[in-house]
């Protein structure tokens, strides 16, 4: 085996254990307060890999054991929850001309939220020279650790081009064609990364989240908002 394969090999792993990580952290996060045994079940990772992806993210200190499930009469075993202010993100629900901004905790809980609204007639530039300015003023005004800001999530209307980061095109702004909206906003707020995705696509994924659940796998989202999107889920 030559060095390249062994590096391939290596980040391959890597990747495979942030998967399961992030995996064991979801299920934390939709089923809390729940055991070691059940998160096994409901992710169909083994139990040594949801150990060790446990024991790492309490020592980070996203999730802590919250008191113990009932006596089955084997050994007790504890019941564990996400650390809702370990963790906080950002969220931009751009739906021109309305605006919405909120940062909420690990728990999807909203700590503080603003909205304003754009003329119809603003050109694009305008836009983007003012957009960053307000968000990065509405987060140094919240009471909330920036540091400890993990991300900043951003909803747009029209074609997202999610790989580079780029809003393809929004027909309700006058000239806004492929704006590298990431790298606009990444700049003014520095140490934030930011990821962006179609709005109704989000929607989608909360309607999934927090309502279905379990109850449907195939679903179609559809979006009434100043326009009208769909998303599939199958």
């Amino acid at each position: 085996m030559d060095e390249e394969e062994m590096v391939l090999i290596k980040n391959n792993t890597r990747i495979l254990k942030l998967a399961n990580k992030y995996l064991v952290l979801q299920c934390i996060s939709t089923y809390e307060p729940i055991t070691i045994e059940n998160i096994v079940k409901k992710t169909n990772l083994s139990r040594p890999t949801v150990i060790n992806s446990v024991r790492e993210l309490t020592e980070e200190n996203v999730v802590m054991k919250e008191g113990y499930a009932e006596s089955t009469g084997g050994r007790i075993a504890a019941l564990l929850v996400t650390n809702a202010d370990a963790y906080y993100a950002v969220g931009v629900d751009f739906e021109f001309p309305q605006v919405r901004l909120a940062i909420a905790n690990l728990k999807g809980v909203i700590l503080t939220a603003q909205q304003f609204k754009y003329r119809l007639d603003i050109p694009f530039e305008e836009i983007i020279d003012d957009l960053p300015v307000r968000i990065d003023s509405f987060i140094h005004k919240a009471n909330v650790d920036i540091k400890k800001i993990k991300g900043l999530g951003m909803g747009l209307p029209g074609i997202v081009d999610t790989k580079n980061g780029r809003s393809k095109f929004i027909e309700r702004i006058n000239g806004w064609k492929d704006v590298d909206i990431q790298n606009i906003l990444e700049r003014k707020l520095v140490d934030i990364p930011v990821y962006i995705r179609n709005d109704v696509h989000l929607l989608a994924l909360v309607e999934k989240r927090y309502y279905l659940r379990d109850m449907e796998r195939d679903f179609i989202y559809i979006g009434l908002r100043s326009g009208v999107g769909s998303a599939v889920f199958i």
